[in-house]
């Protein structure tokens, strides 16, 4: 039982024994390591480190003491087994068990005290290396705060000589706007000067200005003057060549027969001169159309509403307006354009009427103004506004002076003094019905207006005053009075076209209807179709009566026919209603309606609403 026991002391020192060595060499590589560790540090960061290194070196020598203490243990700790050993193998020196338990038991805890005294040292060499590494850690933070110190100060640096920079610079910028401020300054001083000098100009230009208004008054005094002596002489020449062809025309025999010879210009009852037609060569044998000389589709993008050659005979040009704003003139021998105005460039308004005298155009539109116009210049002469509603006709008229007259569905006609550079509203003729055409005699300058209620009415445009009323010349269910058209040869007498579908032969001595023209065929216009004279034309010679029909066609009756003379002094209140007509143009505008029709010195104008104009010989 001894000597197993004994074997059981020997195998667990040998354990202690071996658990010993492994410590001792646990240890020696954990300090090879941190030996290592701290010369690799130190090789890169020797300066930084000194006091690490030199706590290393003591760190050194204190594991150097601690191993070779270890070392003395351990050699102790062998003889020690050596004698257990021994002495377990001498039965003699194992006499007495108690005192040999003792001395193991001592043994045993002189072990046991080396090996606390080993923790321990262990213990405090690891504290020694946490703090060597905490010290590492407040190195490495202590540099890094002295190169962020460093940067700051590199930065601080660049700030101050970037303010010093910035500090010249606004010395600069102060130095440049005390310049800048007395240069404004003295050009505020040469700006006073110049407005000085502006002022002094403008004064100058007024003064200019009234000396030429000043004078530009006297000269169109004198100028006015001279045209009425011109006019007068004018006159009277033209009274002169009048009774000379009224002598010619008494000794010819021309009565009854189918040609007529018309001069330019008559003589009427009071000894005024007609010159608002025909002031070029008379007419001669006219002779009727009979088929289209110049058809010019597309003339208008819109319908044309009214068509008008020039009625002073002195150029060969026609006229024509229409819904799409434009005025166009045409070389009625060519059918040529030869020149476009746009009533209103800003909004084009439909032009409603038309008026064609020399040089002068004056067209009435749905804006509720009027615009004359000078054709060879192509540009804006008047603009008469003073009406309510748009306009519905317009009539140039030369008696002397210059005048221009408008109707409008106001229900009122305005006399316009356009003679002079400003134009005034002369005189307003008002009644009940509104106007839709107008007509001016080559008589004695009496203005005829027809209108809606069927009825025509006569001014004395002198007077401003109504000079006779016409009732129910036609239906007033129907549009009323559509066209007026005076006979150029003889001032008493005029057609009328109303929305019934006939033309009125009106004698103004009788005040009564000579007759009526109609025809099975026949469908006056559209209404708004035509105005003013549109819808219906005298011929030169006053022996024709010229309508455009909705059907497409034109009709021409005979008026010195011997069917019309049968209503002359009837004393039955029907009249007779001339259904032959002389000549029925047709062919050229399909079935559009035509509602524009006007009859020059050779030839005949018809417009219809798909924008078609047809000129006929």
């Amino acid at each position: 039982k001894r000597a197993r026991q004994r074997e059981t002391m020997v195998s667990e020192d040998e354990s202690l024994g071996g658990n010993d060595g492994d410590d001792g060499s646990t240890i020696g590589s954990m300090e090879g390591i941190i030996h290592d560790l701290l010369r690799k540090r130190n090789a890169l960061e020797t300066d930084p480190f000194v006091l690490i290194y030199r706590s290393h070196e003591n760190l050194s020598q204190t594991c150097d003491r601690f191993r070779s203490k270890c070392a003395m243990l351990s050699e102790e700790n062998v003889l020690l087994r050596h004698r257990i050993n021994y002495a377990g193998g001498s039965s003699a020196s194992l006499e007495n068990d108690n005192g040999e338990e003792g001395m193991m038991m001592g043994i045993d805890n002189n072990i046991d005290g080396g090996d606390q005294v080993m923790k321990n040292r262990v213990a405090a060499l690891e504290s020694e290396v946490e703090t060597a590494r905490e010290l590492s850690r407040l190195k490495d933070h202590t540099i890094d705060l002295e190169v962020k110190l460093i940067e700051t100060t590199i930065d601080r640096d660049e700030v101050k000589t970037e303010a010093i920079s910035m500090l010249s610079r606004l010395k600069e910028a102060e130095t440049n706007s005390a310049m800048n401020l007395k240069q404004c300054l003295s050009f505020k001083e040469q700006v006073v000067i110049e407005q000085d000098c502006a002022m002094e100009l403008r004064k100058q230009n007024e003064n200019l200005v009234e000396r030429l208004v000043t004078e530009k008054s006297a000269m169109v005094e004198q100028m006015n003057e001279m045209n009425d002596t011109v006019e007068n002489l004018t006159r009277e020449l033209e009274i002169l060549r009048g009774l000379l062809k009224q002598a010619e025309e008494r000794n010819a025999d021309c009565s009854g027969g189918t040609r007529a010879d018309v001069t330019d210009s008559s003589l009427n009852e009071s000894g005024r001169l007609d010159n608002r037609r025909g002031s070029g060569p008379f007419v001669r044998n006219l002779i009727l159309p009979s088929a289209p000389k110049h058809t010019i589709n597309n003339a208008h993008s819109a319908a044309i509403t009214a068509v008008r050659y020039d009625s002073s005979g002195s150029s060969n040009l026609l006229a024509t307006c229409s819904n799409d704003g434009w005025i166009k003139t045409w070389d009625s021998s060519l059918g040529t354009c030869r020149s476009t105005i746009r009533a209103n460039d800003q909004q084009p308004a439909p032009i409603t009427a038309l008026d064609f005298f020399g040089e002068i155009i004056a067209a009435a539109s749905s804006d509720k103004s009027c615009r004359l116009y000078n054709v060879r210049t192509e540009r804006l002469l008047h603009r008469l506004i003073g009406h309510g509603r748009h306009l519905t006709a317009v009539r140039l008229a030369n008696s002397g002076r210059r005048h221009c007259f408008t109707a409008s569905a106001d229900r009122s006609i305005f006399v316009w003094d356009v003679d002079r550079s400003v134009h005034t509203k002369t005189s307003a003729l008002r009644h009940a019905s509104a106007a839709h055409c107008l007509g001016t005699s080559p008589a004695d300058g009496t203005l005829a207006s027809g209108h809606g209620d069927g009825g025509v009415r006569f001014w004395d445009v002198r007077a401003g005053e109504r000079a006779a009323d016409v009732p129910g010349l036609h239906a007033s269910t129907n549009g009323g009075v559509r066209g007026v058209s005076y006979d150029p040869t003889n001032g008493t007498r005029l057609v009328t076209l109303g929305g019934d579908n006939l033309a009125c032969l009106f004698d103004m001595r009788m005040c009564a209807v000579v007759c009526q023209f109609g025809n099975p065929d026949f469908r006056t216009g559209a209404a708004g179709a035509a105005t003013g004279e549109g819808g219906v034309s005298f011929s030169m010679d006053g022996r024709y009566v010229l309508a455009g029909s909705r059907s497409g066609d034109l009709f021409v009756w005979d008026v010195m026919g011997g069917d019309v003379m049968l209503g002359i002094g009837d004393d039955s209140s029907e009249k007779k209603v001339v259904t032959k007509t002389a000549k029925r143009l047709q062919g050229a505008h399909g079935r559009a309606d035509v509602g524009a029709v006007d009859w020059g010195r050779k030839q005949v104008a018809s417009g219809d609403r798909n924008g078609t104009l047809v000129l006929w010989a």
